[in-house]
């Protein structure tokens, strides 16, 4: 097969959603680990050093993560919550990107007058639509026939 999109790119290995959601799980996995090296009290060496400016985020994680602990479908309710606000704004960007802004970079976006008159014109030529295409099949078929007969 082609491993070429339709415009000539060559198509993502891993789509963009899965490597952002692998790119905040291994974040979490990075935070937790030092979290429980902290617990633990292991002796990081050399690395310390270049660890302290996380220790301040590494306390409120601590923190987020002792109170989702404690209130689990608190936590539950808030992500669902999170997640389906996140897809409703994905949503309307989306929307926004291929209604709003490649209608008016195609130049195929109609503005508020030629919409009212493509309107009018679509109802008044809906009114009488069947009756044109009608006469046009009936003339095809006459057409047709009388080149079947010669």
């Amino acid at each position: 097969m082609n491993d070429l999109k339709a415009t000539g790119r060559p198509k993502q290995q891993i789509p963009i959603l899965p490597r952002i959601g692998l790119t905040l799980a291994l974040a979490v996995l990075l935070l937790e680990v030092l979290v429980q090296a902290a617990i633990h009290h292991v002796q990081l060496g050399p690395l310390a050093r270049h660890m302290a400016p996380l220790v301040p985020l590494l306390q409120r994680y601590a923190y987020a993560r002792g109170w989702v602990i404690e209130h689990p479908a608190a936590a539950a309710c808030i992500l669902a919550a999170l997640v389906a606000l996140a897809l409703f704004i994905v949503r309307w960007c989306l929307l926004f990107w291929h209604n709003e802004i490649v209608a008016r970079l195609s130049g195929t976006r109609f503005d508020d007058q030629s919409s009212e008159q493509f309107r009018g014109v679509a109802s008044s030529a809906g009114a009488g639509s069947r009756s044109a295409s009608a006469h046009a099949s009936r003339r095809c078929t006459a057409t047709s026939s009388a080149r079947l007969a010669a």
